[in-house]
């Protein structure tokens, strides 16, 4: 067991998410070989592009130079991927990352997008007050990152009508109030990410319907995390819950997460543990799977190294 200091390596979830794009999109091409469409590209789709690239305050105005009007083939757009089968555009990837950040109101019509499966608009700064319905409507989504992009409002109910979603990221977002129950729902869920917000009171219960759950990160907010639920995540490989403040309140939850077959890492660090509490644990309860390969207990309030002995 190795106990790390670092934080979350951006390049474990950057494999993470090639891997999720390889198997979500096997047939992927970022043109289409039907040449009966036209220009290789859907027209109603080609103009909800176009005005979503207007909606959008752009600091460069040489940024996104390949969505033009004037160009008919959007699957050859810079950000755009189709299938190769129906022409549909089926991911549309904006990350600011790689595109700088943008501001401004995402337009409605992306809501004309009903193909897509992976839509990546992390790290900009949007305002919009229909987030719920834009997001909510994209029934075919596997994938979905907004990251760092909105700033407050409570996590939309709506999102649990996504029901093939696979990936979900909304780190980051200084989103408020309690998390939906509803997202219990998504079955189908490998990846969940709500850390870094204003997010209060008890984790729901739902979330232990997510039986596909590889990776939950829920650190950095001001839940309780109760704990009974987590018995179900048989298949979770990475768990945050790094600067929550209540972990010292239960001991149930540090039982069920020693319970787990095929946990690698946990992140426990700034939590306020203490030599005192977890010597208060049963030594079984320390006695984790031996898949248990890294374990962050750093920025607590030990007074000793020799805390499981």
């Amino acid at each position: 067991m190795k106990i790390m200091m670092s934080s979350v390596s951006c390049i474990r979830k950057l494999i993470f998410v090639l891997l999720q794009f390889n198997l979500l999109f096997p047939n992927y091409s970022g043109a289409v070989a039907d040449a009966s469409l036209s220009g290789g590209c859907i027209e109603n789709e080609r103009h909800a592009l176009l005005e979503l690239k207007a909606s959008l305050v752009l600091d460069d105005t040489l940024r996104l130079p390949t969505c033009d009007s004037n160009s008919y083939g959007c699957c050859s757009w810079e950000g755009i991927g189709c299938s190769n089968q129906t022409g549909h555009v089926e991911r549309l990837d904006l990350n600011g990352h790689q595109f700088g950040s943008f501001r401004g109101e995402i337009n409605a019509s992306l809501m004309e997008l009903q193909h897509l499966k992976y839509l990546n608009l992390s790290w900009s700064y949007f305002s919009n007050s229909i987030f719920q319905q834009l997001f909510g409507s994209l029934s075919k989504l596997r994938y979905l990152d907004l990251q760092s992009s909105f700033n407050g409002r409570r996590v939309p109910n709506d999102l649990a009508r996504l029901s093939h979603l696979q990936y979900l990221d909304l780190s980051d977002n200084f989103f408020e109030g309690t998390i939906p129950h509803q997202l219990g729902n998504l079955s189908h869920l490998q990846y969940l990410d709500l850390s870094f917000n204003n997010l209060v009171g008890t984790i729901p219960h739902q979330l232990g319907s997510l039986s596909n759950l590889q990776e939950l990160h829920l650190g950095h907010s001001y839940l309780n995390v109760g704990g009974e639920w987590l018995s179900n995540l048989t298949l979770l490989t990475h768990l945050d819950f790094s600067g929550l403040p209540n972990l010292n309140s239960s001991h149930v939850w540090l039982q069920m997460i020693a319970k787990l077959p095929k946990i690698q890492k946990l992140k426990l660090s700034d939590s306020g543990l203490s030599d005192l509490y977890l010597h208060s644990l049963s030594p079984s309860l320390l006695n984790f799977s031996t898949s248990l390969t890294i374990l962050d207990l750093s920025y607590n309030t030990f007074s000793s190294s020799k805390i499981f002995e």
